[in-house]
């Protein structure tokens, strides 16, 4: 009862505003109620109030970026990794944003960056190799870093994906089939998964197949 969690931790931070675990509550409750407009403003107050908070300018830079201020997000992410360096999340973050605006040369810098910290980090192997299978590009790369995350966590449907849209890119469909249907198992009905899957059915031949699973696709995110 994520309202009612909101309702109690805004509550708790007029009795003590300055503590921080109330803050972060409360963005959690409100981000899992998709309030973006709502959390933008409490993570506003708390970055005016803990400037010092790496967590708080990650948070801003996140619901910035989902309200496509990218600008803004960016300065935010970059200043949460001048305040700690060493916490991985910023970078995740504005690696994928920085692929999402298909500027992937930033999107590589950061990553590399995060990989000299962390070489083996699953995440970052999964979301680099993501970043350049999105762009046909280094897929044999891609494929050694996808399969590296998967090493760590081999039933990971979002890494299962990965791999299977850089199988696809390289040309090797029944192998992108197999890992793509895994991962959709794993998964769930998701939209994106739905798309790649609807790409290799049409690389195979399926076109009826292909047109039904992008169907399924399109309801799920009739936006896209």
């Amino acid at each position: 009862n994520f309202e009612a969690a909101e309702k109690l931790f805004r509550s708790a931070l007029n009795i003590e505003p300055g503590e921080i675990k109330y803050w972060a509550n409360l963005m959690g409750a409100l981000d899992l109620q998709k309030e973006d407009e709502d959390l933008l403003e409490v993570t506003s107050e708390a970055v005016n109030k803990f400037p010092e908070s790496a967590f708080f300018l990650e948070m801003h830079g996140n619901v910035l970026a989902t309200l496509e201020r990218y600008k803004e997000a960016s300065e935010a992410l970059l200043q949460s990794i001048v305040i700690d360096s060493t916490r991985l999340s910023p970078y995740q973050s504005l690696g994928y944003m920085y692929h999402q605006q298909k500027e992937w040369e930033k999107s590589a810098e950061i990553y590399n960056v995060a990989l000299r910290q962390d070489p083996g980090n699953p995440l970052i192997l999964n979301n680099y190799a993501y970043m350049l299978s999105s762009q046909n590009n280094r897929l044999e790369e891609a494929l050694e870093m996808v399969e590296g995350a998967l090493k760590l966590e081999p039933d990971n449907p979002t890494f299962l994906d990965t791999r299977g849209w850089v199988f696809y890119h390289l040309g090797q469909y029944e192998k992108a089939l197999t890992d793509i249907l895994q991962a959709s198992e794993g998964e769930g009905e998701n939209a994106e998964i739905y798309e790649h899957l609807g790409y290799i059915h049409d690389a195979l031949g399926n076109s009826d197949k292909a047109k039904e699973i992008w169907r399924k696709a399109y309801e799920l995110d009739p936006e896209n």
